[in-house]
């Protein structure tokens, strides 16, 4: 009895169907061949319509036979498939339920992910029938913990290998501390680093495998490799145009952001060209209104008379230079006369013992009614 309780509780996750007496019916007729009363059940429902409704209870019932004590096991919808568009039948909504048989689908429900691939809750032998009459591969995938729980949310549980996986694979998922995921590395692995097994259900052979935890592109060939050209139906070459689509994007939004990045710099160089020059021609206007001040405390050459003085400038190369300044001129106002001619940093010598004049005019340092002073330039 309890392996018939098994072969009804098998039968309703593969067809989603959880009608314990239509399970009866179908299992009844085929003799307890789970895989011969999925196939009938499958064959009837695509007769009463092209399309199998989300709901399997609209078939009709078969004529009921008498049945043994079955409990049947309640399975939560998770609605996971939704987004897939009806490419995928959710007649296999079934096998993907929460339940505690199952660690690591507990450790997804833990993690709140709510798309995720089909899960199979079946033992590895009746997955593998199950495969073969769906003429699909048997793929299965060791969580370890050093692979970490972002790769399930950004990569195993992503759209597109959410779609790759229900096109073409039965699937099986374990915990690597859990018991089935350490037979399944005993199993198929010399070490506990296999992650994703590949493997042909009518052989049980390996086809291939992954040792490490890959990226989404990187699954994506892994999956499709395989497959084969006619197994890749719409919804899946929809998604490689999708993801093509958005390369294109990516590019076309990289190339955008260049060109911006671009005029960006260029638009920074052309500022700070314009902040320079502005900078020098503050810099001149401030050296000329400097001059011009000195200018103006300067005053205008004064033409030769009785109260003006004659004074010749020795400069260090050598050259003369002459001007006349009035007689109570200020010594500074000398020092100024050489700077708007280009001497800074100077001192003016006069007299003989040479000495240094700073302060005082013209008149109170008797260098009237003419002068020869030295200019010499200051070591520093």
């Amino acid at each position: 009895m309890d392996q018939r309780n098994e072969a009804v509780q098998n039968f309703c996750a593969f067809t989603g169907n959880w009608d314990v007496d239509v399970a009866l019916a179908f299992l009844s007729k085929n003799n307890w061949d789970v895989s011969e009363a999925y196939n009938d059940f499958m064959g009837y429902a695509q007769q009463r319509s092209p399309i199998i409704e989300n709901s399997p209870q609209v078939i009709e019932r078969p004529q009921r036979i008498e049945r043994p004590q079955v409990v049947p096991v309640v399975q939560e919808n998770k609605g996971f498939l939704s987004w897939i568009g009806g490419s995928i039948s959710n007649m296999f909504s079934g096998i993907f339920a929460t339940t505690p048989n199952s660690p690591f689908i507990s450790h997804l429900d833990n993690l709140q992910v709510q798309n995720r691939p089909i899960i199979a809750l079946t033992s590895f032998e009746e997955t593998c029938s199950f495969a073969l009459g769906q003429n699909k591969l048997l793929l299965i995938y060791v969580h370890h913990t050093h692979t970490g729980d972002r790769f399930l949310r950004n990569v195993l549980c992503s759209q597109e290998i959410i779609t790759l996986i229900n096109q073409a694979y039965a699937f099986l998922a374990y915990l690597a501390t859990s018991e089935e995921g350490s037979l399944t590395i005993a199993r198929y692995s010399d070490d506990e680093a296999v992650i994703f097994i590949m493997i042909d259900p009518f052989t049980s052979e390996v086809i291939e495998k992954l040792t490490f935890a890959p990226n989404k592109v990187q699954l994506r060939n892994f999956l499709i490799n395989r497959m084969g050209n006619e197994s890749i139906n719409n919804d899946v070459q929809k998604i490689q145009d999708r993801m093509i689509r958005e390369q294109q994007e990516r590019e076309l939004k990289e190339a955008e952001e260049i060109e911006i990045k671009k005029a960006e710099e260029e638009s920074k160089k052309l500022q700070l060209i314009y902040e320079k020059k502005q900078d020098e021609e503050r810099k001149i206007r401030e050296e000329e209104e400097k001059k011009y001040k000195k200018e103006r405390m300067i005053g205008e050459e004064p033409d030769a008379g009785v109260d003006v003085t004659q004074i010749t400038f020795r400069l260090p190369s050598g050259e003369k230079l002459e001007r006349r300044f009035l007689q109570n001129t200020k010594i500074e106002v000398l020092y100024l006369f050489l700077e708007t001619k280009g001497f800074g940093n100077i001192e003016i010598v006069s007299g003989f013992p040479p000495k240094v004049i700073k302060d005082g005019s013209l008149q109170s340092e008797g260098l009237v009614p003419r002068a020869l002073m030295h200019v010499r330039l200051i070591q520093s």
